[in-house]
């Protein structure tokens, strides 16, 4: 065989088992507490000498001593619902149930409506970037991101146009626009009438709920599974957060 297939081939195809059986004697005989595969270099290997090989493994780590787990804490904060929460909730409640009723003719804007309208914003003449839109929508009823900008549509009509100017907030969002005057040119395209639900016991009713009060005691109860899970969120990241380096839980 050897003058066959050479004594190189016939070790070739003896390696792994060889490197196996003495790997696993080495582990047991050295008493090694190793994880994993190890990882395994031919350092010699030629007809006529010894098999020389190396393999290097990961050990398990020997705990010596434990730090007093007591002190190791995080900050757990009791969650309450207040009375804002639950009008906040109900004011989202009502929005979604919010009736949108086309304007007539001549009708004018007020704070009680919505608005599409056309939009285009420039700065010293040059227009910003992102700063046109055919058919924007203006909720009267809430706040707009830029402050000052809805008290301008009230009482204009449908198809009337207008040219103002507004000084963009210090905190604004895009820096470069924060205190910075811009050039408002709309025109309005369509005006709807809001008409938000009236929170009484017919409304719960409609929502499938016996009456105004069950409607509170939900409200209060989902706002509370909210606010619980949220800690429990926090309570971990705070964990995953904590400065404790391996050897200040494990001494090694």
């Amino acid at each position: 065989m050897k003058q066959r297939v050479g004594e190189l081939k016939i070790m070739e195809e003896a390696l792994e088992s060889i490197i196996r059986k003495l790997y696993v004697k080495a582990i047991l005989d050295h008493e090694i507490d190793s994880i994993g595969s190890p990882k395994i270099d031919v350092e010699k290997m030629a007809p006529g000498n010894d098999l020389v090989f190396s393999a290097e493994v990961l050990r398990m780590p020997r705990v010596t001593s434990l730090v007093d787990y007591k002190k190791l804490s995080v900050e757990k904060n009791i969650p309450v619902v207040t009375e804002k929460d639950i009008e906040l909730a109900m004011k989202d409640l009502s929005r979604m149930q919010t009736k949108e009723i086309r304007a007539e003719k001549d009708a004018i804007v007020t704070e009680n409506d919505k608005v599409i309208l056309s939009l285009e914003m420039k700065k010293e003449g040059i227009p910003l970037e992102g700063g046109q839109s055919p058919n924007h929508i203006v909720y009267l009823t809430e706040e707009y991101y830029i402050p000052g900008f809805k008290e301008q549509l009230v009482g204009m009509k449908e198809g009337e146009n207008k040219t103002f100017t507004i000084t963009f907030p210090k905190e604004h969002v895009q820096e470069f626009l924060a205190e910075k005057d811009v050039d408002f040119s709309i025109q309005i395209k369509e005006i709807f009438h809001l008409e938000p639900p009236k929170l009484d016991d017919a409304f719960a009713v409609s929502l499938g709920l016996q009456d105004f009060a069950t409607m509170n005691e939900l409200i209060h109860k989902n706002l509370m599974d909210e606010k619980i899970r949220e800690e429990n969120i926090k309570q971990e990241q705070q964990v995953r957060n904590k400065e404790w380096s391996l050897k200040s839980i494990l001494r090694v």
